[in-house]
């Protein structure tokens, strides 16, 4: 079980955040030691998913932005079309996190299967209307 107030941050259990790569706004339900000194907070996000988030990447909920999911540091969000490291095309549904912090598109592929793969391993091949 973690704890209600951040180490590192002015957040504490209750706040509203903004979770970024257009994971959208939440509330934080408690914080845990993350990897290479880091520190994590869970978030309950408005979907109603729950998600692990480095502290220093959150930021005080404000007034809602683009609907668009978008990758944190690259120009990436969902519905563009990629190659993976592997050579396939396939469309991003949706991005998720991984352990310290790495961010991932769940990409679809033209039979139906998804896999994740790590952002900074596609290359954008067209992308979604803006």
């Amino acid at each position: 079980m973690g704890w209600t107030k951040s180490k590192k941050s002015s957040f504490k259990a209750g706040d509203r955040v903004t979770v970024p790569g257009g994971y959208g706004d939440g509330t934080i339900t408690e914080f845990e030691d993350g990897c290479g000194g880091g520190e994590l907070a869970s978030v309950k996000l408005d979907s109603g998913r729950q998600e692990w988030v480095g502290v220093s990447r959150l930021k005080a909920a404000g007034p809602k932005k683009s609907t668009d999911k978008k990758a944190d540091d690259y120009e990436l969000y969902v519905r563009d079309v990629i190659r993976t490291s592997d050579g396939r095309l396939g469309l991003i549904k949706d991005f998720t996190y991984g352990g310290c912090s790495d961010q991932y598109a769940v990409v679809m592929f033209h039979d139906g299967q998804t896999r994740e793969y790590n952002v900074s391993r596609v290359t954008l091949v067209a992308a979604a209307t803006r």
